[in-house]
């Protein structure tokens, strides 16, 4: 019985590791994010005509990420 929990712990990790590896991105207006399957984020790229509008890049960027989790969902 021990050894079917190690054994599925294992598998786990293993799967957790590969989720890692596969890429999602949002997008809004042009801003995009990039996040991992495991929903963590590993990029954003912000264009240049957002910058003048904090309020603007905080709701685009909102979106953005929200956008991305839902795609690492599906």
């Amino acid at each position: 019985m021990l050894d079917k929990i190690m054994a599925a712990q294992q598998q786990m990790a293993e799967l957790k590791q590969r989720l890692d590896t596969v890429m999602v991105t949002g997008e809004c207006e042009g801003l995009e994010v990039t996040a991992n399957a495991n929903n963590r984020f590993v990029g954003v790229s912000i264009p240049d005509g957002l910058l003048s509008d904090k309020e603007q890049l905080e709701d685009y960027l909102c979106i953005a990420m929200n956008r991305a989790l839902e795609n690492a969902r599906t």
